[in-house]
Order: C-alpha cells, then structure tokens, then sequence
C-alpha cells in the first residue's frame, strides 16, 4: 500500500518499479475483457462481496495496483488475489446508494502487468450501489423461501464474440448458497469441456474451469 496525502493505492508490490528500457511495446499492453461490476454501472447490489476484472492474456500475478482512496474507494472485507493467470478479485463490503471510483494502474503504480511485463494503461473503474432493500418484517418464517437469483454470468448470457482462451466460467447469486452441490445440467458437443474442478470459491461464487 502505498499514501499521498489522501490518495491510496492498494498494490501486490512492496515497491513499484519503475518502466525501464527494453520492455516490449505499448501496443502489446494488456487489455480488459470484463469489469464485475461493470464500469458505469448503477443500481450495482450492495450485497456482492467481491470485484473482479478479467484480462485478455496472462499476467504478472506477482502485483496488482487498485488505485484511489477516500470514501470513494471500497472498503477491503479480506485478501486481493489472483484466482488464475488471467482473473484477479477484491473482496470488498459496499455501501447501498454509494459512488465508488477507483484507477487500475495510475502515474505512481504500475503493477499490473502482463506476463512478459508489459504495463495496462491505466483504466478508470466506476460504479454506483443500489439503495438498501427494505427489510422483511421478522419471525416469518416464509421470508427467505424466495428463490435466489444470478446477479452475474461470466460470459453474460447470450454473448457473442466471447474470448476463447478464458479459463473459467462464473456464476454469482444475490445470497449466500448452499455450497454443498450445484447442478450445470446439459451434454454433447454444445456443453463446454471441462479443464479442471468446479466449485464454490465464496457462498455465492461458483466456478467451472474450462477449456
């Protein structure tokens, strides 16, 4: 982490290293294929307890670099990782009726970077939380019989031109879920190949790999 006045800059580095002589071209920068949430988006659940971006090529999993501070900038609720190569998360307690901002890479962190160390330009990242959702009355019994529901696929639903290298598909629910089983139910050649296990990395994140 690093601190200007009152900026804040949430990095995987101890140090952030400077662009030296040698790297590969600007043109090879690293782009991103998706934003969760997605950048501009509003009426985002205050509930979701993780942003995710998802890069188009293999990256440095050595570094991150989340930029931004204040109010604006999401609160930490546990470990930034990498997931894979390509998929980084933040896990993150939101506010209902709240804009956050925040900057991946800026002018003082540069670590996000592609495998053969080639820095992202810096991308703003915006959003605005939904207001919260008035409360049931308690001690119904029946409140919670309401069905879940998906507040994210990853491919969206119906996409087209979905990058054929991604590693994983992703299904994020409204609540927390019974992890104890899921059911992706299909067959023959329109099923995806499995590459891996699947699973839940949260109570409401499940994860198939993919190839």
């Amino acid at each position: 982490m690093c601190m200007v006045v009152a900026r804040r800059c949430v990095i995987g580095l101890f140090l952030v290293a400077s662009i030296t002589a040698g790297r590969p071209a600007a043109a090879d920068a690293p782009r991103i294929l998706e934003m969760f949430p997605a950048n501009g988006a509003t009426d985002v659940d205050p509930t979701i307890r993780e942003l995710r971006v998802v890069f188009d090529r293999d990256m440095s999993v050595a570094g991150y670099s989340f930029c931004g501070g204040g109010p604006k900038f999401p609160k930490s609720a546990g470990k930034t990782g990498w997931t894979d190569k390509r998929t980084i998360v933040m896990k993150v307690k939101l506010e209902p009726d709240h804009d956050y901002r925040m900057s991946l890479n800026c002018g003082s962190a540069q670590n996000f970077r592609s495998a053969n160390g080639v820095a992202l330009k810096p991308v703003p990242w915006s959003f605005r939380t939904a207001r919260r959702l008035k409360k049931r009355e308690s001690g119904d019994p029946r409140e919670r019989l309401d069905a879940p529901q998906v507040v994210e696929m990853l491919p969206p639903d119906g996409a087209t031109d979905v990058d054929p290298t991604i590693r994983e598909l992703r299904v994020v629910f409204d609540r927390d879920m019974s992890t104890g089983g899921y059911s992706f139910c299909g067959g023959g050649p329109t099923f995806p190949e499995s590459a891996g296990k699947t699973g839940w990395t949260d109570k409401r994140t499940i994860v198939m790999k993919v190839k």
